[in-house]
């Protein structure tokens, strides 16, 4: 019985060290030829990351854009739930009183009676509802970085056709998976309180609050929807630091905690308001009702992203801390 155990291990360790001769040569990966050129060149017919064609790389971090939200288990759900609720007719955008409880002031040429769009923090909104409904699983996943116009990449190099011009899309799992039809979709306006805020990390204090340049959405130059492209390209990057737009772009730290806490800070701010002043996110409250809560990322749980379900910090650069 030994010996036949041990022929059988020797012939498949066999098989696994011959089978890199015999597999065959993988297929080209035109997509990843494509941005090791525009790399190399610094431009490319086929993309850019900024406003400026002949600059591959111009911008490389967030944008304003309005960003495609998927949801599951809403359709027809407990009143809050519904993204319904916060869409159409009913988008904060459309409502002065909405927007003032949002950003605590009213944001120039944000208010749109036309807004089909809703806010990052009503994503708070939906899980505050589902914990109150007594849901028992309770799941938000972020694509960090990625928008509708990406997704629509992902699908058109995942089905070889494009599909889509508008809309939820087709053609990657999310997009096609209907949950037996309480999937909705929508798409959300991502600015932040404001950008420029000065911290001390030692202090856990904010210096200037308020910063150097207020969030908000002006969707004549960002566009109505993520497949409308707005007047004012530049508008979109618009940062204390570069004018180019009237309202600040948003980072990583403030969209997160904006879904996990329910209210808008400025860049940096890990679940602290603008002020500075901690906040609880929507995982310290599921906890407070007995829930099981946990944090799966790919990338380091200090980073931005996924320290915003569980840390509080005035600055999303202070690794050690969070």
């Amino acid at each position: 019985m030994k010996l036949a155990v041990s022929s059988r291990l020797f012939v498949l360790i066999l098989l696994v060290s011959n089978s890199p001769l015999a597999a065959k040569k993988p297929q080209a990966d035109h997509i990843r030829e494509l941005q090791t050129t525009a790399i190399k060149n610094k431009k490319s017919p086929a993309a850019h990351w900024g406003f400026d064609p002949n600059n591959y790389t111009q911008w490389s971090s967030h944008s304003l854009r309005l960003i495609p939200v998927y949801t599951f288990g809403t359709q027809n759900s407990v009143p809050g739930c519904n993204l319904d609720s916060y869409i159409g007719k009913n988008s904060p955008y459309r409502d002065e009183k909405k927007l003032e409880a949002i950003y605590g002031f009213l944001p120039e040429n944000t208010l749109n009676p036309k807004a089909k769009y809703l806010d990052q923090t009503n994503l708070y909104d939906i899980q505050k509802a589902a914990l109150k409904a007594g849901k028992k699983n309770i799941i938000l996943v972020v694509f960090d970085g990625m928008d509708w116009d990406t997704t629509r990449a992902a699908a058109l190099y995942y089905n070889g056709a494009d599909k889509y011009k508008i809309g939820r899309g087709t053609g990657l799992h999310f997009q096609d998976y209907t949950a037996d039809g309480t999937s909705q979709f929508g798409y959300m306006v991502t600015a932040p309180h404001n950008d420029g805020s000065n911290v001390d990390v030692n202090t856990q204090k904010v210096l200037n609050p308020g910063g150097k340049m207020r969030g908000g959405y002006n969707a004549k130059k960002g566009g109505p929807a993520p497949w409308k492209a707005g007047e004012d390209i530049k508008y979109l990057i618009g940062s204390s630091s570069n004018k180019y737009g009237e309202h600040a772009y948003p980072d990583s730290a403030n969209t997160a905690s904006s879904m996990t806490t329910g209210i808008k800070s400025y860049n940096n701010a890990i679940n602290v308001d603008p002020n500075g002043a901690p906040v609880a996110t929507i995982a310290h409250e599921a906890q407070e009702k007995g829930y099981s809560v946990g944090v799966v990322t790919s990338v380091p749980i200090s980073h931005a992203t996924p320290a915003a379900a569980y840390a509080h910090n005035v600055s999303r650069n202070d690794y050690q801390d969070l």
